[in-house]
């Protein structure tokens, strides 16, 4: 098996594996086609369930309201308020954690599937070596405003995507937005990508995964080079000259989400 087969494998077992629990997120306004605005995904942790995204995401809302695409067709609209993080003095460009989190409720959870706690990255590994990284949403770039037609038909149908590259640590681009990898993590980006089938392809644009899951797709460069695959960000933003793709990290997630369990939420539906 040839490196590109593992890792068109890899990406295959990656989408199986969590896909599941990956939606589009949609702004709807009054008069206007729903507009995509991003991904988020949910996940079961200490026996409660959350959706996670960005939080320049969830500042849509300030504009209309936003409903979740479930793997079911179904629309969710999410009942109750968002954890979100400072934007800070500048607005969201200024804020490196970029983070919103929402705790499911019962009807929520019935429709929205879930990954589980075991596929999840708790803590930063300690050894150096280099891992193949997967991202999986709903890029901008393939997902355009809904036309009216299709809005009454309830016909959303989302295009998702998926791209894989090496882990990498931006260390400039991390000193100059105050990250660093314990908190963050990062994946290369080409210019170009080689599609399943070996054809070179554009790489797809960063926007739009935004919010979803950045995913170690289980290969290494050391012994086993196959390993368990698990969910270690969540896509915030590109790097300086965008060669990268940043993401927050998951063991950051989970800190995060402990510290404010119980806490009022930051901004109302």
């Amino acid at each position: 098996m040839t490196p590109q087969d593992l890792v068109n494998r890899a990406k295959t077992d990656a989408l199986n594996g969590f896909s599941h629990a990956i939606f589009p997120i949609y702004l709807f306004q009054e008069g206007e086609n729903p507009e995509h605005v991003g991904t988020c995904f949910a996940i079961e942790y200490s026996s409660k369930y959350f959706l996670i995204t960005a939080a320049h995401v969830i500042d849509h809302q300030k504009a209309g309201q936003l409903v979740v695409g479930s793997t079911s067709q179904k629309l969710v609209t999410v009942q109750g308020a968002w954890h979100v993080s400072d934007a800070g003095e500048s607005g969201r460009n200024d804020d490196p954690i970029d983070l919103a989190w929402h705790e499911l409720n019962d009807e929520e959870r019935s429709i929205l599937q879930v990954v589980q706690s075991s596929q999840i990255e708790r803590e930063p590994p300690t050894s150096q070596e280099s891992r193949v990284l997967t991202m999986i949403g709903f890029p901008r770039s393939k997902n355009k405003k809904i036309s009216a037609k299709n809005t009454r038909a309830k016909n959303l149908s989302p295009v998702r995507a998926q791209y894989a590259d090496l882990e990498t640590i931006p260390h400039e681009h991390f000193k100059s937005r105050g990250m660093s990898s314990d908190t963050h993590i990062a994946m290369r980006r080409g210019n170009q990508s080689m599609g399943e089938n070996g054809d070179v392809q554009n790489t797809i644009g960063h926007i739009g995964f935004s919010g979803g899951p950045m995913i170690f797709a289980g290969l290494v460069d050391a012994d086993p080079p196959i390993r368990p695959q698990t969910i270690v960000g969540m896509v915030i933003e590109s790097g300086d000259s965008n060669d990268c793709v940043v993401a927050l990290r998951m063991s950051e997630i989970i800190s995060r989400i402990d510290r404010n369990m119980g806490q009022t939420p930051t901004t109302p539906n």
